[in-house]
Parts: C-alpha cells; structure tokens; sequence
C-alpha cells in the first residue's frame, strides 16, 4: 500500500473478479472517473455535442477518448495522466 507516497506495507489479493462479472464494469467506472474529471477541468477549450457542454474526455466501456484540438493539449495531456498514474499506480500504455 502506497500512502503518502511511500510503501507502507501489502495488502494481500485473497480473491478476484472473474471475467463478466456485473461489478467489474463499476468498480472500472469508479476508477476511471477522477481522471475524466481531471481531463474535463483541464481541457477547457473543446466544445462537444449540444448546450455548449464542454468536454474534454469521454469514457465508454473500457475505452477512453480524449479530445484534441490544438498541439497545446498534448503537455496538459502528458501532465494528468502523470498525476493520474502517481495517485492511482496505473500502468500507462502510450502506444496503445
């Protein structure tokens, strides 16, 4: 376990998820919502869909779109998904 950013011990994995399990997709949607949220807070510039809605990332099953409209948004990119990586230990795929 990670606090504070420094090991503080383990937790043992005692059981898992199996495959298609119904709480599989929400305990996906928990985890994926701050960094939508941190995206849409930093990416302020993009207007997407009806009512003006901005939006900057969107999630749908286990993929996650992130929009892009002028070379400026790949170091605020770069810069959430750091944060994202640091505060959740994710491993980031970028060729992917």
């Amino acid at each position: 376990m990670k606090i504070n950013g420094h090991m503080e011990g383990q937790i043992p994995i005692q059981c898992c998820l199996r495959q298609g399990c119904p709480k599989s997709m929400q305990l996906y949607v928990q985890y994926l919502h701050p960094l939508c949220v941190l995206l849409n807070e930093k990416l302020t510039e993009h207007r997407i869909g009806w009512n003006g809605w901005r939006i900057g990332a969107m999630a749908n099953a286990d993929d996650l779109t992130i929009f892009v409209t002028s070379p400026r948004d790949f170091p605020v990119i770069r810069g959430v998904l750091q944060t994202f990586k640091g505060a959740s230990d994710a491993r980031l795929n970028p060729q992917k």
